[in-house]
């Protein structure tokens, strides 16, 4: 879907010629896009840019797209060049403000969250995004330490790594789920959970739950905040990918739950979540438009 040719990321509908990612750019000069804030936190950050970039595209909404990088910490997993290129620091956005902002994940959930190098700046771009946008969606690590800053809930590790595809169950009419079964699926992949007795305290929506991980999205009335206990994101074979990167590290890993046919690794994969993915992003962009009207 994404290839990158003399310094340009393309994602079919999706054009960056210097920083600002165009996604579905409109030919009529007056539409104004969508203007986005990714404050991407993972590893391979090009993986993580064609799975966002891919659902947000699928909306069909005019969308400008602004990545973020965190200006206290260096990336060793990619190139200098493509940060240099394309991604902003939040300094250099102070001034800007969003229709929507996401904070992605990071492989980082065994680290205690002051202990994290970039911490300080984290909740400075938390802080900041809830007055410079109009809703911030948090996912995996980045749900925690929203959930952590925002409320103090806590994390606590888990006895072995939670890797699979898992069943939730929406819990009531909600604008994010807009159009979604009564019971869908996505993938999981964390060493970490969160305080349920804690989350039960704050004033957030449980969107979605499941009987095995409780509360797996949760939003604040005001779509403020959205946080996502997992990863809608994810691509088809992302579990995949993880589970052999594990082997390869000697790390001996349980085989993604739900994820394979018959839970076996050489046979296929069938990416159920995908459908619901596209539909809650699409969900969330609706909102956004919403929201824009009114301004």
């Amino acid at each position: 879907m994404m290839s990158l040719e003399n310094g340009e990321i393309q994602v079919k509908k999706c054009l960056l010629k210097e920083k600002v990612i165009q996604i579905n750019p409109s030919s009529h000069p007056s539409t104004q896009p969508i203007k986005i804030g990714i404050v991407n936190l993972m590893p391979q950050k090009e993986v993580t840019e064609e799975q966002l970039f891919g659902l947000l595209e699928k909306s069909q909404q005019s969308i400008a797209v602004y990545l973020i990088k965190m200006g206290s910490y260096e990336s060793t997993t990619t190139k200098k060049e493509h940060l240099e290129t394309h991604y902003y620091t939040i300094q250099d956005l102070k001034d800007q403000s969003f229709d929507g902002f996401i904070i992605t994940g990071a492989p980082i959930e065994t680290i205690p969250f002051e202990e994290v190098d970039y911490w300080s700046e984290l909740t400075e771009i938390i802080e900041w995004s809830q007055t410079q946008s109009h809703s911030t969606l948090y996912i995996c690590w980045g749900a925690m330490a929203g959930l952590y800053y925002s409320y103090g809930v806590d994390k606590y590790l888990l006895k072995e790594k939670l890797s699979g595809v898992f069943k939730q169950e929406v819990n009531q009419a909600h604008p994010l789920v807009q159009g979604f079964p009564t019971t869908f699926c996505y993938p999981q992949s964390r060493y970490t959970q969160v305080k349920q007795e804690q989350l039960a305290q704050c004033p957030l929506t449980a969107v979605a739950s499941s009987q095995e991980l409780g509360p797996t999205i949760l939003a604040s009335e005001n779509l403020r905040a959205i946080y996502i206990l997992g990863h809608l994101e994810y691509a088809k074979e992302t579990l995949k990918n993880e589970y052999i990167r594990d082997l390869l590290k000697g790390l001996n890993p349980n085989v993604p739950e739900n994820y394979f046919k018959n839970n076996d690794p050489n046979e296929n994969i069938t990416p159920c979540w995908h459908a619901e993915s596209v539909l809650f992003y699409q969900n969330w962009l609706a909102q956004l438009v919403k929201n824009k009207r009114k301004i």
